[in-house]
């Protein structure tokens, strides 16, 4: 629906990439298109749409699948329906639950694609977390990072109209002088936010142009979360804005700490931490071999485990 972005899209296509790899058989994707209520409500960031945990089940229902990986907006379900739905669908169905819920009654294993640690209590064999469970792409260890001005900045599907606001304010025009900056806003944004952003210098990335603009970046601006991860496991050098959520502080300072991101606390920092990306190229590069010696691929042991891999 509108609250799981094109990020967690994305790494949901990589499972499945790469799952079709081990020839574990037939791989069939779903993606739950918002209404259109959903969709306004994602686009102002309002909290009070949610997805049906009733149009979950009957899909299921209908494909009958031997095991079921859910990437869902987990704090958006009312946790009683969740929990009905989850038991129901695990007493037909092996269920796979990503980055949640945060607990859950239901017999489920749980993945969670994080830094270091996992947010909540992760008790095996049912709860598998760490870097090699970020679902993306990974530029191969050797891969040296080519300096460049293309910065690409992400912010998610939500709160376009706050990030404009920022960005605008810490990337003046002069700014501009630094780097190219494009800017993916998101399928739901306005058209008066798109406007805006052009008029203040940024390129818009549309979703079909998102993966090659991922590819050709030399820099990025991200809002933490899913494409951060993302970015962050192509060997790209990332900012990573001010906007996380308390329960996202440990993962964030684990950036700051394994030397994987460049973490600022106010938006005044933006621009000197971009300049700092520029004309310091070796610091650039540093960051982009730590992140890919840190983010490894899982193992087949490691899919086999999790997937129940023939």
């Amino acid at each position: 629906g509108a609250h799981v972005g094109l990020g967690h899209q994305r790494r949901m296509d990589f499972l499945a990439s790469l799952l079709r790899q081990t020839g574990t058989g037939a791989v069939e994707q779903v993606v739950l298109e918002p209404d259109q209520t959903e969709a306004m409500s994602a686009s102002t960031g309002a909290t009070g749409a949610t997805l049906s945990m009733a149009k979950i089940s009957a899909l299921v229902h209908d494909l009958v699948p031997s095991m079921l990986v859910l990437d869902l907006p987990w704090s958006r379900f009312d946790q009683d329906d969740l929990e009905e739905v989850l038991v129901r669908l695990s007493s037909t169905t092996k269920v796979i639950c990503v980055d949640g819920p945060s607990s859950t009654a239901a017999e489920v294993k749980r993945i969670f694609p994080t830094v270091s640690q996992p947010p909540s209590p992760c008790v095996s064999p049912r709860c598998f977390w760490g870097p090699s469970w970020v679902m993306a792409r990974r530029r191969d260890k050797a891969s040296v990072w080519a300096p460049g001005k293309n910065c690409l900045v992400l912010t998610g599907s939500t709160g376009s109209e706050h990030y404009l606001t920022e960005l605008s304010k810490s990337l003046p025009r002069r700014a501009k002088s630094l780097a190219d900056f494009s800017w993916a806003p998101g399928p739901y944004s306005s058209a008066a936010v798109r406007a805006s952003a052009t008029s203040n210098g940024f390129a818009l990335i549309g979703p079909t142009e998102l993966v090659e603009a991922k590819n050709q970046a030399n820099i990025s601006i991200c809002r933490f979360g899913v494409s951060a991860m993302e970015m962050m496991c192509l060997g790209v050098p990332t900012i990573i804005l001010p906007d996380f959520q308390e329960n996202e502080k440990t993962e964030v300072l684990a950036l700051q700490d394994f030397g994987l991101a460049i973490v600022i606390d106010d938006y005044r920092l933006l621009e000197p931490s971009v300049r700092a990306l520029v004309e310091n190229p070796e610091h650039a590069a540093t960051l982009s071999r730590n992140c890919l010696k840190h983010f490894s691929p899982p193992t087949m042991d490691q899919l086999t485990q999790v997937f129940e891999l023939p």
